[in-house]
């Protein structure tokens, strides 16, 4: 399974995301802002993925990403932009758990709607 908080639309993600979600779990959990951008480029057909929106002003400026064997958590500049160069991953079970509780504390208090 994947749980994921995507504070931005990048079409390496969207790829990723609808090739994925033709065999495991995905839960999503994007801004409003950029949800029409997004769900023109995922397939929200799939009875396995599941979409929820935060609003992004309100939220923590980070990505979040985590599957069953890794963790991905980045970060962004002061002025707001993505920075590339601030990305920590991890394969460690501890990190895994970490970032999964991190997902569903964000979630249970950030989200407005599901799809």
């Amino acid at each position: 399974s994947v749980n994921a908080i995507l504070p931005f639309s990048y079409n390496e993600f969207n790829m990723l995301f609808n090739r994925l979600s033709k065999r495991i779990d995905i839960d999503l959990l994007i801004p409003e802002d950029i949800k029409d951008i997004l769900l023109r480029n995922l397939d929200t057909s799939k009875s396995n993925l599941r979409i929820g929106y935060f609003n992004g002003d309100e939220a923590a400026p980070f990505l979040l990403i985590c599957t069953d064997e890794k963790v991905i958590l980045g970060f962004f500049k002061d002025d707001g932009t993505y920075d590339q160069n601030r990305l920590l991953t991890s394969e460690d079970d501890d990190c895994i758990i970490w970032g999964n509780e991190l997902f569903k504390n964000f979630k249970k208090e950030n989200i407005k709607m599901s799809h």
